[in-house]
């Protein structure tokens, strides 16, 4: 019995747990950046030298290739949308997988390392990178980071190996600056394995600095320049870090609300609920019927994964203009959770470690609810801008015009994150300037210069005004009256 529970249940169990997450993700479609990104890349004007050379020119490379796959995925989306939503959420949960497989290969209790792998596939901060099409890079740069991992263990005592982890990072600072300083941990893990320094590990850092020397662009992302800002920025941090987890508003708003709301969905769906009820009893005989042996002190796994957590730190405090959403606290989260877990095993008792097993059961199933909630949420907005976009299109017809210049007085707020302000998934496509006229674009051809005049008085406005000019308002209740005409 127990090896059908080890070999068979517990892996059916979270496969299942599995696609029911996908379910929830393959319903979703664009978000705020994927209407202007889609609509500007090659996916559809197949103008390559001209996209790219024109986003250089501005921007300079700045995470060149993360336009690659932009390109290739939303050149997929418009074959399958779902499918397109899809392919991140399968490397996604391929590199928890991979996760997993390391931990135990570092020497990790079964257990641990499973609820490791989990943590990291259902952490509702990654749920951004996955989720929303233009946030997926950082999908690919966690799970080349853990490649890297993988090929250290394998390939320790040959000498091509340092330079396949370089190449590696390589992609990954030019893909998404997340894993910038992961050098330094790589460096240390290398010499954990070999007692030999790789200092090739510094080349992608260079590489980096070239590119941004050579090309910088007319409009370059500002970076901070000075030390009190940098502290601030560090200051700014620590607090929010601490904010997101431990705040009463976020635990009350985000954590609790946000997972009463996905137990409502689950138990309103039979299917859902047998599944969620197969997992919590496969997970909990796994748990109590696995070993739990002393394990020997990993003092070197420890480091290793306290100098990734520290690594993750400084590039949340690079940018001149302090913010991040939920998507860049996921790598700090995930490493400080498994550098938690082998504190775990290191320091605690049979009873100790099974006491955090069932608290780290409580929380995978708690994330998995918080997980639907964040999906639905996504999809209830992408429909909302879908409805008032279809209804401007209906008002611009009912006047007969072709082509217009678009002011549009809201009463309703386009940002319900109140003091959220993480949340990103949050935002309707009209609440930015660069993504309001391009999800008009998705439905109407008639707008070609949109106003916006947003309820908190900011005004956002893309493109320049001309003759005609319809000005619309947008009530409370959300319904859309024409307000004048200027022809």
């Amino acid at each position: 019995m127990k090896k059908i529970l080890l070999t068979s249940l517990v892996p059916a169990s979270s496969i299942t747990i599995l696609l029911f997450l996908a379910t929830f993700v393959s319903r979703l479609r664009f978000f705020v950046d994927d209407f202007p990104y889609a609509l500007d890349t090659p996916s559809l004007t197949r103008d390559f030298f001209t996209f790219f050379a024109s986003y250089i020119t501005v921007h300079g490379l700045f995470r060149p290739l993360a336009l690659v796959y932009y390109w290739f995925l939303y050149s997929f989306y418009f074959l399958s949308d779902s499918m397109a939503h899809l392919l991140p959420f399968a490397i996604h949960a391929a590199t928890g997988y991979i996760l997993y497989r390391i931990l135990k290969r570092h020497g990790m209790n079964g257990a641990f390392a499973l609820l490791g792998g989990f943590l990291y596939l259902l952490h509702p901060f990654a749920t951004e990178q996955y989720m929303w099409l233009s946030a997926g890079p950082g999908t690919i740069v966690n799970g080349l980071f853990l490649i890297q991992l993988v090929l250290i263990e394998k390939m320790s005592n040959r000498p091509s190996m340092p330079v396949a982890i370089a190449v590696l990072s390589t992609i990954s600072v030019l893909l998404y600056e997340s894993t910038f300083f992961f050098f330094i941990p790589l460096i240390y893990l290398i010499w954990t394995k070999t007692k030999r320094v790789s200092l090739v590990q510094i080349a992608p850092i260079i590489v980096y600095i070239i590119t941004k020397l050579l090309l910088k662009g007319t409009d370059p992302r500002p970076l901070v320049d000075s030390f009190p800002l940098i502290a601030e920025n560090a200051g700014n941090l620590a607090n929010n870090l601490s904010k997101v987890y431990m705040d009463p508003y976020y635990v009350d708003r985000f954590w609790n609300a946000y997972r009463s709301f996905g137990l409502e969905l689950v138990l309103s769906t039979p299917l859902l609920m047998g599944g969620m009820i197969l997992f919590v009893a496969t997970a909990l005989g796994g748990l109590f019927i696995t070993r739990h042996e002393v394990y020997p002190v990993q003092k070197s796994k420890f480091i290793f994964w306290t100098l990734v957590f520290l690594a993750t730190l400084p590039p949340l405090v690079a940018n001149k203009i302090f913010f991040f959403g939920f998507r860049s606290l996921f790598l700090p989260s995930i490493a400080a959770i498994v550098t938690g877990l082998w504190a775990g095993q290191m320091l605690l008792g049979k009873n100790g470690r099974i006491a955090l097993g069932l608290l780290g059961l409580w929380t995978v199933i708690s994330f998995f609810m918080i997980d639907i909630t964040i999906a639905d949420k996504y999809r209830v907005l992408y429909d909302q801008d879908m409805k008032l976009a279809q209804a401007i299109s209906q008002r611009i017809k009912e006047q007969n015009l072709d082509r217009v210049s678009l002011i549009l007085k809201s009463d309703v707020p386009f940002d319900s994150r109140e003091s959220f302000l993480h949340a990103d998934h949050l935002l309707s496509c009209f609440f930015y300037e660069w993504s309001s006229l391009s999800c008009l674009k998705m439905t109407t051809g008639s707008v070609h210069s949109l106003t916006i005049e947003h309820v908190d008085g900011r005004v956002t406005r893309q493109a320049p005004e001309e003759l005609p000019i319809v000005t619309l308002r947008l009530d409370k209740n959300r319904d859309l009256t024409v307000e004048k005409i200027d022809r």
